[in-house]
């Protein structure tokens, strides 16, 4: 994990200086998502650092961009004795994202919070975490969607590359 985030850090700041939102760096454990990594944009009205803390995997961004890129028996064992999230709803959910190309979180964590992630996946593809631009829902709009999502794609195919390169 260390190594990860030590990759991963400077393509973070990055995509903060392209975008001005903040950006996580997520990984899945358990059913829950774990923040290791979090840089915070410069504007006033700003999400704050998530590092260190948990939410359920789920409702997050990155927690929901890994998920969608695991197998659906995975996900089904790591969910299969949780009687609080439907297995009907986390069969729908990933194959939306994978539809897509990225996950999104619309308030479901916190009110007036709004977050799209995608998956960075090891060298056999495997994913291993996720990276998220985080923005007060006040300055989501959906035509800023797709430049959003570029500019993630790229600093996660860096970050991706880096990884190959150091294994």
């Amino acid at each position: 994990m260390a190594l990860l985030r030590q990759v991963a850090l400077p393509h973070l700041h990055d995509l903060v200086d392209r975008v001005r939102e903040s950006v996580n760096l997520v990984v899945l454990a358990g059913t829950e998502a774990r923040f290791i990594a979090s840089v915070e944009c410069d504007q006033v009205l700003r999400v704050g650092s998530r590092e260190g803390r948990t939410l359920p995997a789920h409702l997050t961004s990155g927690g929901k961009a890994v998920l969608a890129a695991l197998p659906p028996e995975e996900v089904a064992a790591l969910y299969g004795g949780s009687d609080d999230v439907g297995l009907p709803r986390l069969r729908r959910e990933p194959a939306l994202v994978r539809k897509r190309g990225f996950a999104i979180n619309d308030q479901r964590t916190e009110t007036g919070l709004t977050a799209l992630a995608t998956a960075i996946r090891d060298a056999s593809g495997a994913p291993v975490a996720a990276a998220a631009i985080a923005m007060p829902t006040a300055r989501f709009h959906r035509d800023h969607v797709s430049g959003w999502v570029a500019a993630l794609n790229r600093a996660v195919s860096r970050v991706e590359g880096e990884l190959r390169s150091a294994a």
